[in-house]
């Protein structure tokens, strides 16, 4: 008699197996589902352009200094070091600070604001000395007569000293000392 029972409940058996499988199926389906889904979401953000030109900047102590960065910037670590921080400074001038150059008194005497001493410096490769004694067009002079090609005037309308070259080349000033 059991066997005869369970012959007939083998077909019972035998679908509640399968259902079961098919149960287990959808889930690993479901499962799989989400992760391709996630896959896809990930695969999106890797396409924008931003993600590759983002970029970070920071610093050790924000109370010396502060920085940041754009997109697309030059990769690459750079490093700073600051040995000491900047103070305020202000600009003290005496009484005759704004007054205006006289060409024909001595530079030493002429207002510039600070002290002038005995110097040189070149253009190009033309040494110009100058004294304390000298006048700006003393020393326009010197210029001109160490090369010809030099043209230096002064504007006392815009307090400016221009120096060119006739022949247009290229002006090299700097200092001997």
């Amino acid at each position: 008699m059991d066997q005869l029972v369970n012959v007939e409940r083998a077909p019972q058996r035998r679908a509640k197996r399968q259902q079961y499988e098919v149960q287990e199926k959808n889930r690993i389906l479901g499962l799989l589902k989400d992760e391709l889904t996630s896959l896809q979401t990930k695969s999106k953000t890797l396409k924008h352009s931003d993600l590759y030109r983002s970029r970070k900047s920071s610093v050790s102590d924000g109370t010396i200094g502060s920085s940041s960065v754009s997109a697309g910037a030059a990769l690459g670590s750079y490093n700073f070091e600051f040995f000491q921080k900047a103070t305020t400074g202000v600009q003290k001038g005496g009484a005759d600070a704004g007054r205006s150059v006289d060409t024909s008194a001595v530079v030493a005497s002429n207002g510039f604001g600070v002290g002038i001493s005995t110097g040189t410096f070149t253009i190009n490769d033309d040494v110009i000395t100058v004294e304390t004694a000298d006048t700006l067009t003393t020393i326009f002079t010197k210029v001109t007569t160490a090369d010809s090609d030099f043209s230096i005037s002064y504007d006392s309308s815009t307090d400016k000293i221009t120096l060119s070259s006739s022949s247009g080349k290229t002006l090299l000033l700097g200092s001997s000392n």
